[in-house]
């Protein structure tokens, strides 16, 4: 699975323009050259409200993908649903309570970076 933030990394990849610091995708051009890149989590996020220098990011809703499995977190309810894509690609039976420690392990991912995001607000 590839994210829209693998776009500029694989642009200036092909323009042979090394990959400043700050640039959070990876290059596709592996892929496009029929080699293969190590499996990675794939995020999303639909942000509610407007986005302002200084103020943490407070609505919206989050998700993750792995393997199988997607985990949907919305913020201002602090709801999580957990989903098996293979058995359930409706998304109709969430799996956060049965599933309780790979719903922990994304819900801790999806918390990690919105902390690093609201982290970059701040500053």
């Amino acid at each position: 699975m590839t994210e829209q933030i693998d776009i500029p990394a694989t642009i200036l990849d092909m323009a042979d323009v090394p990959l400043p610091s700050w640039v959070e995708g990876r290059s596709l051009v592996p892929l496009m050259q029929g080699n293969s890149l190590p499996p990675r989590p794939v995020f999303s996020m639909a942000l509610e409200g407007q986005a302002i220098q200084g103020q943490k990011i407070a609505a919206g809703k989050f998700a993750i993908w792995e393997g199988d499995y997607k985990l949907i977190y919305q913020l201002e309810e602090e709801k999580s649903l957990l989903f098996n894509l293979k058995t359930d690609p409706g998304e109709l039976n969430n799996l956060f309570y049965k599933e309780h420690d790979m719903g922990q392990n994304f819900l801790s991912i999806i918390k990690m970076n919105l902390q690093k995001a609201n982290e970059r607000i701040i500053e």
